[in-house]
């Protein structure tokens, strides 16, 4: 991470957040969605994907992720039966399009539909979502495969919460959907149990969508500042049918609604990010549901109080040019606004805008972080400040808008 003396943030106005008209701006789109290679290079055990979850863990290789997926007739191989629904594990190229699987969450899988896998960010914990509800697998050692799960409690009676694992404050959580919002608990780990109490931190953007898995955005200090997660506009009812819409929540305020990734009338549901490429499930009637994905700029935000640290993510695709973030900030957003020659759009509010500094983005993986210190003034607690970024690809060409987010003063 690097980290700044920041001389443009002592004079830039904190702003109490208040109900804006302005739709905030979403992740800019440097590539619009595509099916992964992986569609046409059938590596993936099973006859579709699903649903997929990624993590970064330290033997993947840069520009590699670590993807969970739900797949349709798992085989023996990996587990399955191949007959019933499954989960499988393994290395990711998002490049290249290459998926190694692995056997590491066989004991996960069972005779019934086993499904909507995710794995913590550190890669020792695993949940996965049955029939009779949500399973917690563990293992001491990344080396190891994950041993059997254990069902959790605590979900009060909810049948279908596809829940996700991530660190808050330094505290493991748990994210996952009632059907109508996005709710985080503390959860006992040892003992697979959800022990609340419940806070919302996301609802859905098109009125009565119901929100499915979300997929936890780890921010630049390690802890969750952001979720990914699709709402469902019409349920499903067979191959082809329904509607479902991703959708982009930059930080964990209930308040502020998510953004819209990519809207259409077909069913799109329950994907990951892996740097700057967002993934999703796509289901028609051929080939089924298979892996698609676009590439975006994206930014998180934070949460600190004063006197600490602002520790802020930026993320892009890399094809191995250097890339470069511009972080802006104003005091609050405003109508989205295009640029000739820009992907995005601009939603910091003109009359406030400031530009705060400049951060790299080192690698294949595309992600840059930086951090910057917060004034130690008392009245600053429980202020917010608009930000957006704009990532530059100087050798492609290639200028790309983030979504706009915020850094809030406890």
């Amino acid at each position: 991470m690097i980290s700044m003396t920041c001389s443009n943030l002592a004079p830039l106005t904190f702003a109490l957040l208040s109900v804006s008209l302005a739709a905030q701006a979403d992740p800019g789109k440097s590539r619009m969605p595509m099916p992964s290679p992986i569609l046409f290079n059938p590596i993936v055990p099973g006859t579709d994907i699903q649903q997929i979850s990624l993590v970064k863990l330290p033997h993947n290789s840069e520009g590699e992720w670590t993807a969970a997926m739900t797949v349709a007739a798992l085989p023996a191989t990996f587990g399955g039966d191949g007959v019933s629904t499954g989960v499988v594990v393994g290395d990711y190229d998002p490049h290249q399009g290459i998926f190694l699987a692995s056997n590491d969450v066989n004991a996960l899988n069972s005779n019934q539909d086993d499904g909507h896998i995710s794995l913590s960010p550190a890669g020792h914990h695993a949940l996965v979502q049955r029939p009779d509800g949500t399973y917690l697998a563990s293992r001491t050692s990344l080396d190891l495969p994950f041993g059997a799960p254990v069902k959790v409690n605590g979900f009060s009676g909810l049948a279908d919460p596809r829940a996700s694992l991530g660190p808050v404050g330094g505290l493991m959580k748990v994210f996952y959907t009632d059907g109508t919002s996005i709710l985080m608990e503390s959860i006992d780990l040892s003992d697979a149990l959800v022990v609340g109490p419940p806070v919302v931190v996301s609802n859905s953007l098109q009125p009565g969508a119901k929100p499915l898995q979300p997929f936890p955005a780890v921010g630049a200090d390690g802890d969750i500042e952001g979720l990914f997660f699709a709402e469902e506009v019409v349920a499903k009812t067979g191959p082809g049918t329904g509607d479902a819409d991703p959708v982009w929540a930059g930080d964990l305020d209930a308040a502020t609604p998510p953004v819209m990734v990519v809207q259409r009338p077909d069913y799109q549901c329950c994907g990951a990010v892996g740097g700057g490429f967002m993934h999703f499930s796509h289901q028609i009637l051929s080939p089924g549901n298979h892996l698609m994905h676009l590439e975006v700029a994206w930014l998180l935000g934070d949460v600190e109080a004063p006197g600490g640290s602002a520790d802020i993510r930026a993320a892009a695709v890399s094809q191995g040019n250097p890339l470069t973030t511009l972080l802006f900030a104003s005091a609050d957003i405003a109508p989205k606004a295009s640029i000739a020659g820009i992907n995005g759009a601009l939603g910091l509010d003109v009359a406030s805008f400031e530009f705060i500094l400049p951060f790299p983005h080192a690698g294949l993986d595309g992600i840059g972080d930086v951090s910057f210190p917060i004034p130690a003034t008392p009245s600053l607690s429980g202020l917010k400040m608009a930000l957006q970024g704009l990532v530059t690809d100087v050798t492609a060409g290639k200028f790309t808008l983030t979504n706009t987010s915020w850094l809030a003063i406890q």
